[in-house]
């Protein structure tokens, strides 16, 4: 049995760390809440963009005006969005595990956002081509979003990458699992062409308005899926922290029960030591 005051001082402690796993366990919940209300407003811009696409198909009646990734041969350009801090489970685990699993012929090689999901790469003996910080709020979304745009053009330049995919988490609780998704080649057949419409004045050759709204697309892909691996990220941690405060409460409950046998042991302990005291002074 512990002193009574190592008991305390251990209470004390998890009084500590309760607080901390609550604070913590609230920031994620702010966070992941901030994210779903970004992610309507970058769903419309990707919408629109799409319909802007579609458009500009219809006007060229040909979709193979624009492939960035399709001159020459190269490697397959993986873009993975994984976690910049722990406390959040599996799930940056999850991410890797199936990124890796899921490899092709070509060669790959990886972008990596969130030090985290940096770190366990190196682990593994992995070294990306490029790494970022994941965000810390979402109004950051864009400028990230931005860097990783130029950083896989950059690469598709030098290398002539073949096939570049980002590999991310869904925040859907209906459809949880990992998304992989093809950026590039671009899909056109994605976008329906307008039909029966007025044909859009353009103040630009149609390819390189096409060009333009590609990347513009993939921008809007690469946001969506920031903010959708930033809710996911949180929805980890708020899962994690409240297994951990389950634990915290059945240890601070055994700590309370143990602190009052302690308690009761050193009550007994002194009232013997007071009998005995008063024992000896009357036989005196």
């Amino acid at each position: 049995m512990r002193r009574l005051e190592d008991v305390k001082r251990r209470l004390g402690n998890i009084r500590q760390i309760e607080d901390i796993v609550t604070a913590m366990r609230g920031l994620a919940a702010a966070h992941s809440l901030d994210a779903q209300k970004h992610l309507a407003a970058i769903s419309a811009h990707e919408a629109t963009v799409a319909r802007a696409i579609g458009e500009v198909l219809a006007y060229m009646q040909d979709s193979r005006g624009v492939n960035p990734s399709a001159d020459g041969g190269g490697s397959h350009l993986v873009v993975v969005i994984g976690a910049e801090q722990g406390f959040a489970g599996s799930y940056n685990e999850n991410i890797i595990e199936t990124v890796l699993g899921g490899g092709g012929k070509e060669p790959r090689e990886f972008i990596v956002i969130g030090q985290r999901a940096v770190v366990d790469f190196g682990v593994r003996g992995l070294s990306p081509v490029w790494t970022a910080s994941m965000i810390s709020q979402c109004g950051h979304a864009a400028s990230l979003a931005s860097n990783i745009v130029d950083a896989v053009f950059n690469r598709i330049r030098q290398t002539g990458a073949v096939r570049v995919t980002l590999a991310g988490t869904r925040s859907d609780a209906r459809r949880a699992g990992i998304d992989m998704k093809q950026l590039l080649p671009f899909d056109f057949s994605r976008f329906p062409q307008a039909a029966g419409r007025q044909r859009p004045m353009l103040n630009v050759p149609p390819a390189q308005l096409l060009e333009s709204l590609v990347e513009e697309y993939v921008f809007a892909e690469l946001c969506q899926a920031i903010i959708m691996a930033f809710a996911a990220e949180n929805d980890a941690r708020m899962r994690a922290m409240t297994r951990a405060r389950t634990n915290v409460d059945r240890i601070r409950q055994d700590l309370k029960l143990e602190l009052n046998q302690s308690r009761q042991e050193q009550t007994t302990t002194e009232i013997i030591e007071l009998s005995a005291s008063s024992a000896a002074i009357g036989a005196a």
